[in-house]
């Protein structure tokens, strides 16, 4: 993309990247996309509701959760659909033995509007279920602790530790150093509030933590979250909801996500605007010198490496900009011929970051900042592991002071798990 970043002569504006793209495939594209976008409804609440009970009877309890999860999702916020979908995940629940979760869903269902008529039902299941706690030891699901440093944090950059330092040279570009031995099984990097997309319903669309009560989004049918908390501080999902979006594709979604965090971080347009032609001004392999903040992860992610080619990258920023521009919050805000033409471009840098950076598997793709200055090596001397919304790197193998640090990107997710 030569014309990247490029401006027209003479004037302030960027160039139009896609002056030579067929506009009108890429229009009936996003036109068929938003065919596919749903609303809350109780019909679809009820299919999913009876897809439960089938498997339900066939003592399928996780599919049956799956469904009534979806039952959930579609149902009418105030209607008793709410309610029957949480009483009767408090029943499978019952089954796999989960009585906390049991009696959570009870309440929940309680306050739904639940008919009369299953009231007694309800009762039975929870009496059943305290008792059952108060006789039976409690096997609790093993929690795995977050993540946390071997050594202490970097001043500057806290998601690594103080024995490994960023370096650059032609060689091998940016990429990371140990400042002294470090031992095998050391935690040395670990990352969070990283540009993620994980599509599974049962995880909270937040934390990504796999909650057993999820609650749905009021508003839309796509996502769940583990609280009203989580909810309420998931500033991109309210320009995605009730939208197209969770029918695009990961690698689109990725994209778009890292431009919906973007502008939550700036919030004004015009700032953002400001803030980019700033980073440009810098020379392409320099990087924020510190990682304390959100704008400053977002800068650390806007440097990240564009220097692989891709012929087909253009045609997948149209597309791109395209489904960014239909959705509704997203185009108030670059509603000008200027900002328009700097979204182009903007998104196009985000495409090539995501194609260059990206770690990508089944239902989940994400970039993370530091450790993605990490180098391939068939050898690798780090393993990356992903837990809930946080990626860390351990050392699987000694390193020496002045050693390279790798990983090795082909076997990172295949020995990754992922909850």
């Amino acid at each position: 993309m030569d014309n990247l970043w490029k401006k027209e002569t003479g004037r302030a504006d960027y160039v139009n990247l896609f002056s030579t793209s067929k506009e009108s495939s890429v229009d009936m594209f996003v036109e068929l996309l938003k065919m596919q976008q749903t609303r809350k409804d109780n019909q679809q609440s009820t299919e999913w509701r009876s897809k439960g009970n089938e498997f339900f009877r066939q003592e399928n309890w996780e599919e049956s959760l799956k469904c009534y999860n979806k039952s959930l999702c579609f149902a009418e916020v105030g209607t008793e659909n709410v309610a029957l979908a949480y009483s009767n995940r408090s029943a499978c629940y019952f089954h796999l033995r989960l009585y906390n979760q049991v009696l959570i869903d009870i309440e929940l269902a309680k306050n739904a509007k639940l008919p009369d008529r299953l009231l007694p039902k309800l009762e039975q299941r929870k009496n059943e279920s305290e008792l059952m706690k108060q006789l039976m030891p409690m096997f609790k699901r093993e929690e795995k602790s977050e993540p946390k440093l071997s050594y202490e944090a970097d001043k500057n950059i806290p998601c690594m530790a103080n024995v490994v330092e960023i370096k650059y040279n032609e060689k091998f570009g940016r990429h990371l150093i140990a400042k002294c031995d470090i031992p095998v099984g050391q935690t040395v990097l670990v990352e969070n509030d990283i540009p993620r997309i994980r599509d599974k319903t049962s995880v909270c669309y937040t934390c990504y933590r796999l909650h057993l009560n999820c609650m749905a989004c009021p508003n839309c049918p796509d996502v769940m979250f583990c609280g009203v908390d989580c909810m309420n501080r998931n500033e991109t999902h309210k320009l995605e909801c009730g939208t197209f979006f969770p029918h695009i594709q990961l690698e689109g979604k990725m994209v778009i996500r890292t431009l919906l965090l973007a502008i939550t971080r700036f919030l004004d347009v015009d700032k953002l605007m400001q803030f980019v032609e700033g980073a440009l001004l810098k020379k392409p392999e320099a990087l924020p010198t510190s990682l304390n903040d959100p704008k400053s992860k977002y800068h650390f992610f806007f440097k990240l490496s564009t220097s692989a080619p891709y012929a087909e990258a253009l045609d997948d920023a149209h597309h791109f900009y395209k489904m960014a521009m239909n959705l509704p919050k997203v185009s108030s805000l670059f509603e000008s011929a200027r900002k328009k033409r700097f979204l182009m471009h903007l998104i196009a840098h985000h495409a090539v970051i995501t194609k260059c950076n990206a770690i990508t598997a089944e239902s989940q793709v994400y970039v993370a900042n530091v450790s993605s200055l990490l180098n391939h090596s068939c050898a690798p001397n780090i393993m990356s592991h992903c837990v809930s919304s946080f990626v860390y790197g351990e050392t699987k193998r000694p390193i020496k002071k002045g050693e390279q640090l790798f990983f090795n990107y082909s076997i990172t997710w295949a020995s990754t798990i992922c909850r």
